[in-house]
C-alpha cells in the first residue's frame, strides 16, 4: 500500500488459496508473522485488507480506517502488542 506511510511495520503479502481456507494455514501464518514482530520489538503491526477483515478481526485486529485504494474499498487494520 503506498498510501499510510507514516505507518509501520506491515503485515502484508499474505495470500491463502480459498480452497486452503479452511485448515488453519492463514491463522498460523499471522502467529507467526506477530510472534517474529514481538520478537524484534515492534509494538504495533498493520495491514489492510480488501475482503478478509472478519479473519483479522477474530485474530484480535481492529480497524484503523476506512478507505478506498487502487479504487477498491480496503480497510486498514493494526494490532497492538
Amino acid at each position: 500500500m503506498d498510501t499510510g506511510l507514516d505507518l509501520t511495520p506491515w503485515l502484508s503479502g499474505l495470500y491463502i488459496a480459498e480452497s486452503r481456507g479452511e485448515q488453519g494455514i492463514g491463522t498460523t501464518l499471522v502467529n507467526v508473522i506477530e510472534r517474529k514482530a514481538k520478537e524484534l520489538s515492534a509494538r504495533k503491526l498493520y495491514l489492510y485488507t480488501l475482503k478478509s477483515e472478519g479473519f483479522y478481526t477474530r485474530l484480535g485486529w481492529f480497524v484503523k480506517e476506512r478507505t478506498e485504494y487502487q479504487s477498491y474499498p480496503a480497510t486498514v487494520m493494526e494490532k497492538e502488542f
